[in-house]
């Protein structure tokens, strides 16, 4: 039995797409985050962070650290997969954390699954962060504080500066605990 060729060039075309979904897939894909803790998690003030694997996530997350006060900080640093296993609040109505910062890629039109569904699932009361990153550094996840990056190396000062700034804020409202993170700001200046 003979096909007609117009159902050769379609099935032509869907191989392809499937073989291009799959290389967008292997090349854009973030990889897996080894979570790790930072000072004992009964500190008053909690930041949680989920982050991807990538060079520029990576180091913007070890800056971030660097930058925190964290002698008055617990610090929990985790992979967005693992999302979904966490909570804003605390049966008892408390914050689980009082800042969660969240740096994800945008791929496929979105984000991942698991930030939509964390999303979606809690309610933080202005308590999340969320950094975008994109090819063309424009993709965003409306009504929620955060920015767009395209993981540009250069522009890491600035996004980390506007990271600090928010979380310093959340955590501390207007008064930064003594010696704490202001201070360290005015020594890199």
């Amino acid at each position: 039995m003979r096909y007609p060729t117009y159902l050769y060039w379609i099935a032509s075309v869907i191989a392809l797409a499937v073989i291009l979904a799959i290389w967008y897939d292997y090349t854009y894909s973030m990889g897996v985050v080894k979570g790790y803790e930072i000072n004992d998690a009964s500190l008053d003030k909690r930041l949680l962070v989920a982050t991807q694997e990538s060079p520029y996530k990576r180091v913007l997350t070890h800056q971030l650290i660097e930058r925190l006060d964290t002698a008055a900080l617990y610090i929990r640093v985790i992979d967005v997969t693992q999302l979904p296993d966490y909570k804003c609040f605390e049966i008892d109505g408390s914050y689980a954390y009082d800042a969660i910062v969240i740096m994800h890629t945008w791929q496929y039109g979105e984000p991942p699954t698991e930030v939509t569904d964390f999303l979606r699932s809690v309610e933080c009361d202005n308590s999340v962060f969320l950094l975008t990153t994109s090819g063309s550094g424009t993709a965003r996840v409306p009504d929620y504080d955060g920015l767009s990056s395209a993981s540009v190396h250069s522009a890491l000062p600035g996004e980390l500066e506007d990271i600090v700034t928010w979380v310093d804020r959340r955590l501390w409202w207007a008064t930064p605990p003594e010696g704490a993170a202001a201070g360290a700001r005015q020594q890199s200046k």
